[in-house]
């Protein structure tokens, strides 16, 4: 997946006013917390919590990489948790920043889209 997607995709929540899930470790800080998007530029996410805090995150570091899945790409795991049609279609993307330290795992930001 390369930005321009990421782009597009965020650009879809955003018309969508999609509530998301953000989950990530990045350099020793974990985080996890409900937001929206709040705006899309050629270098940068910006990114709303439900309380009104911004979250900025880069997607033009060298070395990062993405990818994105749908619920519906893993039916068992949609059977076992009786989903509904929508929530099949929830969307998520993650993206994987290079490590700081030779050697270390990449770090990771994981976007979920919450559907109700």
């Amino acid at each position: 997946m390369t930005p321009e997607e990421v782009r597009l995709v965020m650009n879809g929540w955003l018309e969508n006013q999609s509530q998301l899930a953000l989950v990530g470790q990045l350099w020793g800080f974990a985080l996890a917390l409900r937001c929206r998007v709040g705006f899309v530029s050629d270098e940068t996410v910006g990114l709303i919590t439900s309380d009104g805090g911004k979250v900025v995150v880069g997607l033009s570091e060298e070395g990062t990489k993405f990818k994105y899945s749908e619920m519906r790409e893993f039916s068992e795991l949609a059977r076992k948790l009786d989903l509904t049609p929508e929530q099949r279609f929830a969307s998520s993307l993650m993206l994987m920043f290079p490590p700081r330290d030779v050697g270390a795992d990449l770090e990771t930001l994981y976007f979920a889209e919450l559907i109700d």
